[in-house]
């Protein structure tokens, strides 16, 4: 494994741990000033750092916890610094749990582009 595929698994589970602890500054240290935050629902994506607190925010209303499983999926991607990761999870909302998947692009060592697909999002969308 390189030393980017371990960096960027890494801050895959710091962003997983900081989202859970609601610790907007960490999550804000993990991405890059541009980052997307995309959204699957169909809406609009959020962008830049100041994003994270939205993103803190709708996950302490939903009372969301992430418990990441195993079968990550890790691909450098066309450019050289980039990689992306594929991350399967347990949603944990107001206690019932669902499925789900976490991808992100992590460019030039912080995470620059990040989307959740889920059963409750899936749900939502019908």
């Amino acid at each position: 494994m390189t030393e980017q595929v371990s960096r960027a698994l890494l801050l895959t589970r710091l962003f997983i741990e900081s989202l859970n602890a609601r610790d907007v500054q960490g999550l804000a240290s993990l991405v890059s000033d541009d980052v997307e935050f995309r959204n699957q629902a169909g809406g609009r994506s959020l962008r830049g750092r100041s994003a994270a607190e939205r993103l803190i925010a709708a996950a302490k209303e939903a009372e969301l916890h992430l418990v990441r499983q195993e079968g990550e999926e890790v691909a450098l991607g066309d450019h050289e610094h980039v990689v992306r990761v594929v991350v399967p999870v347990l949603e944990i909302i107001r206690g019932s749990e669902m499925r789900g998947t976490l991808s992100f692009e992590v460019r030039h060592g912080r995470i620059s582009c990040f989307s959740a697909s889920s059963e409750a999002l899936e749900a939502a969308r019908r």
